[in-house]
Parts: C-alpha cells; structure tokens; sequence
C-alpha cells in the first residue's frame, strides 16, 4: 500500500517504522473525513481504547497514541464535551461546564515528567499574573510523559537532568493527585489544578497526551486549539521543542491547530476595563 522504497528518510530505519504507523493511522482517519465532509467522527471506543490506563513504555507506543487519539478532540469552534475529572486538592468530582463561568477557561495539559512542560513552568506562573483578570487557568494532569521504567528519549539534550525530570507512573488516582499538588505547588496559587481518571479518559478525549493547550469561550467552544505536544503545545511566544522527525511533521501540519501560542492567543483577550457591556 505505501511504496516509500525508493523514498530518502533522514531519520534512523526505527523512525522510519514509527513514522509508517503513525502514518497509516493517519490515513484512515483522513479518509473518514473525506468520506464524511468533515473531521473523522471520533472512535466510540475512545474512552477505552488500547492505550488507556496503560505506562507509556517506549516512542513507537508514543507516536501511536498521539496520531491516533489526536481526532477525538473538540476543533476550533466546537462545543466542549461535559468531561468528569477530579479535583487534586479536595478531591471531589468537577464537570467541565461548571468551570466555565464569566471568563474564558484555558486549559494546560501535560505531568511533571514533561521535559517541554517543565521548562515552561514559570511562564505559566507569569502568564497568569498577567492574564489572570481576563481568563481563568485550569491544569489537567495526565499520565506521566517520562515514566521510570518506560519511555525516556534523550532529555539531556533539551538542558533537562533525566533522572531528575522521569517519574512513577501513578498506580492510584491519589498518587496522581500527589503529583498534581506537587506540580501545584511549583506554579503558585493562581493555577486550579485537577487530575485525569486512571483509564485516561480525558487524555483520549481530548488527545492530550503527553501535553496540550485549549481555551475554552463562555459559550462553552474552543477558542483557542493548540496542536499535538510537545511539539506544538505552544504555551508561550518563545515556545521551543526540537522538531519531530520530518515525516511526521508532514503529518502534523495536515491535522487543524492554531500555530501561535497561547501567550499570543491571551493578548488578545479584552482586559476587564475594555469589556463590551
């Protein structure tokens, strides 16, 4: 079906192969959109796909899950499902909607072994100093980027220590609170933080996985869509993360993302003052 023999790959023969899946997985979901007149109706099985509740253990398994989730998620424009999640602090059970209130809701996904995350963690800290009159910041934390025991690229390249950055992967949905709190605690007061299910509900619904950034309107749509992470999770206007492999770079630019980032997205907003009544 895919004739790439005579096709010059700049990546390694493993990239290769992970590019073919990603690829194939891609197709299809292209195809479906072709056949429908619109994006591919997300898989019913989302909530419980292959990948849920399961370690991330090496970057084929990656590379899968990002490419094959990344449809599920609400476009720009769309209405917002009514998602479940847990409150890392209290612990009690929030909806999405009742989040949404009188400001747009910017959502910050990603864990504390995120290499791109982790280097962006005091710009999220000025981010809301600046903006948090306009919009309020929710965190989703999701499965762990880098577990100990699982998929762990070469982060000493992007300046971060590897052995200070990976992290257990949580076994309970309290450890995985204690790990928001932990992440909490390293961003200051301003940030709500709340924790995915231990099946990884949100992270298939939203194609979160490992990082990802939306606002959502108060009418309940996306007004801002960041594309997948780390890649282009863009959370400020210096956002850097080395390219993916060029391949399936050529993959991502076909999928529908706001290409500037967030910090650029939150200027926009009126301030308090300059609101129309």
């Amino acid at each position: 079906m895919f004739a790439h023999k005579n096709r010059q790959f700049r990546s390694t023969a493993s990239q290769s192969l992970l590019v073919l899946v990603a690829l194939s997985l891609l197709l299809a979901g292209f195809s479906a959109c072709r056949k429908g007149g619109g994006k591919p109706a997300p898989d019913p099985r989302y909530r419980l796909d292959r990948f849920s509740g399961v370690t991330v253990a090496d970057q084929r398994h990656a590379f899968q899950m990002i490419v094959h989730r990344y449809w599920n998620s609400p476009m720009k424009g769309e209405s917002v499902p009514d998602e479940i999640l847990t409150d890392a602090v209290s612990g009690a059970e929030i909806h999405l909607h009742e989040l949404i209130k009188d400001k747009p809701l910017v959502l910050i996904m990603g864990s504390n072994s995120c290499s791109h995350l982790q280097m962006e963690v005091s710009g999220i800290r000025t981010l809301i100093e600046q903006y948090g009159n306009r919009a309020e910041f929710q965190f989703v934390y999701l499965r762990e980027a880098h577990p100990e025991g699982g998929f762990s690229p070469n982060l000493e390249r992007e300046g971060i220590a590897q052995e200070k950055l990976m992290a257990v992967d949580s076994a309970t949905l309290e450890e995985r609170r204690e790990a928001a709190r932990i992440l909490k605690q390293s961003v200051g007061e301003g940030l709500r933080v709340s924790v995915d299910s231990m099946d990884d509900r949100w992270a298939a619904r939203w194609g979160a996985w490992p990082s990802r950034v939306f606002v959502v309107s108060v009418d309940k749509r996306i007004a801002y869509c960041g594309g997948p992470g780390p890649w282009y999770a863009n959370i400020l206007e210096d956002s850097w993360h080395e390219a993916p492999p060029a391949e399936l770079e050529s993959i991502f630019r076909k999928m529908p993302f706001d290409e500037f980032s967030l910090e650029e997205y939150l200027r926009t907003l009126p301030s308090p003052g300059n609101q129309k009544p």
